[in-house]
């Protein structure tokens, strides 16, 4: 068995809301439900049918206290400082 903590990503998700990121310990119990609002920029409207916007969430990495989104059409990283539980 494996410790620390697995990190999924939800789809779908509100853009306005956020994305919503489950944290799920070594035994599969869920853990933690984060929402992570996601940057905005004029430059990403015109990206896949965007209006608002807002990043669009394309994978997730985790390491010691931080959380990355990463956004693969708009070639963007938002970081979370998620702390340790």
């Amino acid at each position: 068995m494996c410790a620390g903590n697995v990190y999924c990503a939800v789809s779908p998700y509100s853009l306005e809301e956020g994305a919503i990121i489950l944290a799920f310990d070594s035994g599969g119990g869920l853990k933690r439900r984060l929402r992570c609002d996601l940057p905005v920029s004029d430059d990403w409207k015109h990206l896949v049918d965007n209006r608002n916007g807002r990043m669009l969430a394309s994978r997730i990495g985790v390491n010691q206290k931080k959380l990355a989104i990463v956004s693969e059409p708009e070639l963007a990283v938002a970081l979370y400082s998620i702390g340790r539980r």
